[in-house]
């Protein structure tokens, strides 16, 4: 059965807690100002906490809605971004044993171009 938010749930989510669970100050967090001063608001780098104590890292945008000209509340959309974040990580990783091993291998073709006399003179 999937987890249910709440508006609620979702502002004392980001509000209380980020991924270190170090509080924040309410009128600093985007979605906030966006449901109170009217603002766009748009975070791919939270996490929303499910009742557990565990949480996951979301996406999510946050729209203004008006009522005769008056701000009465918002709309936030949220994503799941966990395995976009999965990837991401795989991909950090993979890019970083690439750069490795193409500095091994020009260190090693620098040393037998030095060890053959090949290498270039000006």
């Amino acid at each position: 059965m999937p987890a249910r938010y709440s508006a609620r749930t979702f502002t004392t989510s980001l509000t209380t807690a980020g991924r270190t669970g170090l509080g924040c100050l309410r009128t600093n967090a985007r979605h906030y100002r966006a449901l109170v001063k009217g603002d766009y608001a748009h975070a791919d780098a939270e996490v929303m906490w499910r009742k557990d104590g565990t949480f996951f890292p979301v996406e999510y945008w946050s729209h203004p809605m008006y009522h005769e000209g008056n701000l009465v509340g918002a709309v936030i959309t949220f994503l799941d971004v966990t395995e976009r974040k999965q990837a991401e990580s795989e991909i950090h990783i993979l890019n970083a044993e690439l750069e490795q091993r193409v500095i091994a291998r020009t260190t090693e073709l620098q040393s037998c171009e030095q060890g053959t006399g090949t290498g270039s003179r000006a």
